[in-house]
């Protein structure tokens, strides 16, 4: 069974100890430089208190409907995408189609819809517009298919086979372009291999780099993994554990693995440029905390057979030590144009708990936190907005355009 996820440095050299005043509070990043590779650790974010960049509690564009015409009904939304010029492209999963809206939220037109033919998809897994030009990956097809902005059917071409018997193209998903003719595709799941004896492991395949003609570069920024457990005859994934998040844009890529509060930033070539850390320490799984999950996890379970069987679930997990011994530090991250990186810590799904992001400026210094809006699952930031995806109360998807004021 496949688990979908949801490199050492050389030695360091040189020390820089810098200390940013701001409004009289210090705040204090150590910086390494080895090699090119540059360590920047932040003790204490740079805004002070009451500074730092805000989200506007309500949403300035809101697209989406209960009940009306086609193009405004969202459902499973795979990505969505601000555009230099304010139009929003959505990737509407539950209808194998892209949609773009003009600044307004009006609807202007679709790219593709579900099917195999020309310009149709199975599986939406990722989009990157350069130029004028959209390009969509098809995971199930492992294809990739462009459009012009103004509504042409560019062409498709299939991913070349990654050389791997154990990941194939349709393990893989879209992350970004880090230049106009280089996408990086990150692993989409894991297999779940047995091992000798109990044991959790971290499990990983290699990101990849491909040409925009489906060529296959080769390796790209090291791998991506998540926390398993393997026994005899047996795998699966470690309950509450980390796992690879990533983004790519304007030549760079970001990644981080939910071990710690850090991330990895990767250039064109691949090469590693910078890793930025802030200092925390990730929360520690306890019996209090295991409890509520179980209680989470029986509320959501119909009838009291399915409940049963939850409780087994549960206590064989327990007993057999498939529970990580912390959270994950971060879920998703997002790198801006101009290189600032947004990191959203990790928070349990069974807690109505406000939506964190630790954000990282071009430097790697440790800004401070920015508070999602309540139910706002951002997918994109640039320099005047977020855009994201809520549901109401009755389920409903909605794309929502926050102010971002700096």
């Amino acid at each position: 069974m496949r688990h979908p996820m949801i490199s050492c440095l050389p030695p360091l050299a040189v020390l820089l100890l810098v200390s940013l005043a701001v409004d009289g509070i210090a705040a204090q990043a150590v910086r390494y430089d080895s090699a090119g590779v540059e360590v920047v650790t932040s003790s204490s974010p740079i805004w002070a208190d009451g500074q730092g960049w805000r989200i506007s509690a309500e949403p300035s564009i809101r697209i989406g409907t209960l009940d009306g015409s086609e193009p405004y009904l969202l459902h499973s939304v795979r990505a969505v995408e601000r555009l230099d010029d304010g139009r929003i492209l959505v990737a509407n999963g539950g209808t194998g189609e892209v949609r773009l809206y003009d600044r307004t939220g009006t609807f202007v037109r679709s790219f593709g819809g579900e099917g195999d033919g020309p310009g149709e998809f199975r599986e939406l897994s990722g989009l990157e517009v350069l130029g004028d030009t959209l390009t969509v990956y098809d995971r199930r097809n492992g294809r990739l298919t462009t459009f012009e902005l103004d509504g042409g059917l560019g062409g498709s071409v299939r991913l070349a086979d990654t050389g791997d018997a154990t990941y194939r193209v349709t393990d893989y998903h879209l992350a970004g372009a880090v230049d106009d003719g280089t996408f990086v595709f990150v692993p989409y799941a894991f297999d779940a291999p047995a091992m000798p004896t109990p044991q959790q492991f971290w499990d990983s395949a290699a990101n990849l780099a491909y040409r925009t003609d489906g060529t296959l570069l080769g390796p790209f920024a090291g791998a991506s993994g998540m926390d398993m457990f393997g026994e005899p005859g047996l795998g699966t994934s470690v309950r509450l554990g980390a796992y690879s998040v990533s983004d790519a844009a304007n030549g760079r890529f970001a990644i981080s693995h939910g071990h710690a509060f850090e991330a990895r930033v990767y250039v064109a070539d691949g090469s590693l440029r910078r890793l930025v850390r802030r200092d925390g320490t990730p929360v520690p799984v306890r019996s209090d905390l295991l409890e509520d999950r179980l209680q989470w996890m029986l509320s959501n379970a119909d009838g009291d057979r399915r409940k049963a069987q939850v409780r087994q679930r549960f206590d064989e997990d327990v007993t057999r030590g498939r529970i990580a011994e912390s959270l994950p530090t971060y879920r998703a991250i997002l790198l801006e144009e101009d290189g600032t990186l947004w990191a959203l810590r990790y928070s349990v799904p069974w807690e109505d708990t406000v939506q964190l992001w630790d954000v990282f400026d071009q430097d790697g210094g440790w800004l401070g936190t920015v508070a999602s809006p309540t139910g706002l699952e951002i997918r994109d930031v640039d320099s005047e907005y977020v855009v994201g995806v809520a549901r109401d109360e009755y389920g409903v998807e909605y794309v929502q355009l926050h102010r971002l004021a700096r």
